[in-house]
């Protein structure tokens, strides 16, 4: 997997995905923002196991969850608790 955005939560010690630009040498470059995320987050579902930490899999991966660039979802995204954050990224969505 070659993902841009991805890090580790050092709270929940989980990898966290923003985007997939590449998969197994296909270069997903030219696609939207919106078909990389829907096509990274079925492919991810597809591996059993994969948020399940584990001897081999000592960091789950899971998606890093979205939030609408309004006040609503801005408002939403500075009480999500599930994870520590230190910012907001707002990602351009037609990069």
């Amino acid at each position: 997997i070659l993902a841009r955005g991805a890090g580790l939560d050092s709270k929940s010690q989980r990898l966290l995905v923003l985007d997939c630009l590449s998969w197994k040498g296909y270069n997903m470059y030219d696609c939207s923002f919106e078909f990389r995320r829907l096509w990274v987050e079925g492919k991810l579902d597809e591996i059993q196991d994969l948020g399940i930490p584990s001897r081999t899999n000592p960091f789950p991966i899971t998606m890093t969850p979205l939030f609408a660039c309004d006040d609503a979802g801005i408002s939403a995204a500075t009480t999500y608790s599930a994870y520590e954050m230190d910012g907001i990224l707002m990602y351009n969505k037609d990069s």
